[in-house]
């Protein structure tokens, strides 16, 4: 009787391990299935592989078929259905004892809290996947949960956390050799420095982050980091390496089809010129950029450009072309309904009109501004102009009527 017992659990043991194989292959199926977008063929493999999992008791892959079958179902729609399924994997996990693919699954789960915008709860399970990763020796899997974390505190504006968070990711992608998840820590290292006004820090991060890159070949994110660089670089007051800066980018051969990018670049530019009071190169680099504008018919832009312009002039003295450029500007910022832009050339106007001593026409100027400004809710922009129509001595003026 031992004997007979002994060979049928041979046989059921054989059994069971062809069984493991079988959905172990259809499982590896059904993956490239899931990666390439074939839902309908992927879920059919993983039922397959729920199935024969259940059929053998196999917990563990059990879990990593209900896992797959969660995201498939968040990947065609059914949030619902989908996080019912990781939950009940992220069980499964924690059942058999495997913090790696518990780990796993709290990634699923967290990833899908965020396409429901349920950030709280998908904050709170990556916290508890950077936990476990910690708690087991994963370094990459912990940097990893670490920038989804990051870019959770970015999206819901919580600067001081994306920053810790960061600068986290940052030491351990360095530790681990993951340059792709040092060039993203850098990136928004960068962009947080720069928002929270620490701009030599801003500097030193898009640098590192430009410098790498070069490395990773990673061209189409080039444009972004630059524009962090340069802006940083004006903020340090570093006005000639900004202008350096630009310049050699303009001077790059695909700029030769990358007009769009030209054209950011010569609006910067303008800026930079501005800011470091050389006014002739400001106004001719504007003028440039306004003529790219209008080959591309970007009337926005035309019309920011035309009241830079106005600006700029006015600085200079030359108040006739200042003014052109700022009627310009308003009828083109009326046309696109730019009310911001369309409330500072009123304000522009108002301005070069005291200085040529023409009170009226200042005042009614003014008054245009005022009622656009506090159309749009811009209660600093308000303050400033009643202050000016105060001194302008038209009590009636400083307070708006009806909208524009």
């Amino acid at each position: 009787m031992d004997r007979v017992i002994g060979a049928l659990d041979a046989g059921s043991a054989r059994l069971a391990g062809e069984t493991a194989s079988l959905a172990a292959s259809i499982g590896s199926q059904g993956v490239v299935f899931f990666e390439v977008g074939d839902f309908a063929r992927a879920q059919e493999c993983f039922l397959q592989v729920l199935a024969l999992a259940d059929s053998i008791g196999h917990a563990a892959y059990r879990c990593d078929a209900l896992g797959y079958l969660g995201l498939i179902l968040t990947s065609t729609g059914d949030l619902v259905g989908g996080m019912s399924k990781l939950n009940e994997a992220l069980a499964a996990a924690r059942r058999i004892g495997d913090p790696h693919r518990e780990l796993v699954q709290l990634g699923a789960v967290g990833h899908t809290y965020l396409q429901v915008a349920n950030v709280d709860d998908a904050a709170r399970t990556y916290v508890l996947a950077v936990q476990l990763a910690k708690r087991i020796g994963d370094r990459q899997a912990e940097a990893g949960c670490l920038n989804n974390l990051g870019v959770i505190y970015h999206n819901i504006s919580q600067p001081e956390a994306m920053l810790n968070t960061f600068a986290q990711v940052l030491q351990i992608s360095e530790a681990v050799g993951d340059q792709q998840l040092t060039f993203n820590a850098l990136q928004y290292l960068a962009k947080g420095k720069l928002a929270q006004g620490d701009s030599r820090s801003a500097v030193e991060y898009a640098r590192r982050a430009l410098d790498l890159m070069r490395t990773l070949g990673a061209w189409g994110e080039r444009g972004a980091m630059q524009d962090i660089f340069i802006s940083s670089l004006v903020r340090e007051g570093r006005f000639q390496e900004a202008v350096g800066e630009i310049q050699a980018e303009l001077g790059q051969s695909p700029l030769a089809v990358d007009r769009e990018r030209e054209l950011v670049l010569l609006g910067q530019l303008v800026d930079v010129y501005y800011q470091q009071g050389d006014l002739a190169a400001s106004a001719s680099t504007g003028e440039r950029a306004l003529d790219l504008a209008v080959q591309f018919q970007r009337r926005l832009l035309e019309g920011r450009l035309a009241g830079r312009l106005g600006a700029i002039y006015a600085d200079w003295g030359d108040l006739e072309t200042s003014k052109q450029f700022i009627a310009r500007a308003i009828e083109l910022a009326e046309s696109e309904q730019d009310l911001q832009t369309l409330a500072e050339q009123y304000y522009m106007l108002a301005l070069n009109a005291q200085q040529s001593g023409q009170i009226q026409d200042a005042a009614d100027a003014g008054r245009r501004s005022l009622q656009v400004f506090s159309r749009i809710g811009c209660t600093a922009q308000v303050r400033q102009v009643q202050a000016f129509l105060g001194e302008l001595g038209s009590e009636r003026d400083c307070q708006p009527d009806e909208a524009i």
